[in-house]
């Protein structure tokens, strides 16, 4: 696919975990489960595309089994480490009434927990379902989730005709490349190569906010500046996207 280097873009998509959120999902419950070692080089493997991600994944909730009620911990959890400027982030790209969906291969439940407080409808959420029994325990998950499939990430954007831009940090975002029109690289959690030496852009700050400078138009930019709310933010975000 071409590249697209100008703003604005049509749909504006999100990874959540280690981008909009410091922590990964199964490695914040292997920690709580005394199991951090064995999935945390799983996580890992999978990141870095060591391991097919599916195979990380099955490998993972297998060992984890987490219960409805750790699925439900793990969204507050994820709420309550977001990354630096996130939220206002998203809510600047809600003022503009941009399109922005969320793309996982973590939870559907406990994605949709941050897509809710960012206002981001549920339709603009892909992530892996899990089931569970009658008393909260742990029962299976969607084997015909779009991460166990060749395309991977890629799958959920084929629906999403028009110009896309795409913010990730790992190697299963890095895959997106060839499908999006721009692809911003967040290292500001943690920095994998096999993304950087990809990506049109890196954002290496521990802010989010440099994404603005490269998501919106110059005129988008000047919208938000222009609005109290978002003065401050805009200003970080053109200082810390100009550092040399």
């Amino acid at each position: 696919m071409a590249r697209v280097p100008k703003p604005p873009y049509n749909y504006i998509i999100f990874d959540v975990e280690s981008t909009l959120c410091s922590i990964e999902g199964m490695d914040f419950l292997a920690a709580q489960k005394g199991r951090m070692t064995e999935v945390g080089e799983l996580t890992r493997s999978a990141m870095e595309g060591v391991m097919p991600f599916g195979e990380s994944f099955r490998k993972r909730i297998e060992i984890l089994r987490p219960s409805l009620d750790e699925v439900r911990a793990l969204g507050d959890a994820y709420l309550a480490h977001c990354v630096e400027d996130a939220k206002p982030v998203l809510q600047a790209l809600e003022a503009l009434e941009k399109k922005v969906y969320l793309i996982s291969g973590g939870f559907w439940r406990t994605i949709g927990v941050v897509a809710d407080a960012c206002r981001i409808p549920r339709a603009h959420t892909f992530a892996c379902r899990l089931s569970f029994h009658r008393d909260g325990a742990y029962r299976d998950y969607d084997h015909g989730s779009f991460i166990f499939s060749p395309e991977g990430k890629r799958a959920p954007l084929h629906h999403l005709r028009g110009t896309k831009a795409y913010v990730g940090d790992a190697a299963t975002d890095a895959a997106v490349y060839d499908d999006v029109h721009l692809l911003i690289g967040f290292t500001g959690v943690v920095h994998r190569q096999v993304l950087a030496e990809c990506a049109d852009v890196l954002v290496t700050t521990k802010s989010l906010a440099p994404v603005l400078h490269y998501l919106l138009s110059t005129e988008e930019q000047s919208l938000l500046a222009e609005q109290r709310k978002f003065k401050s933010l805009m200003e970080k975000s053109r200082m810390l996207a100009t550092l040399p």
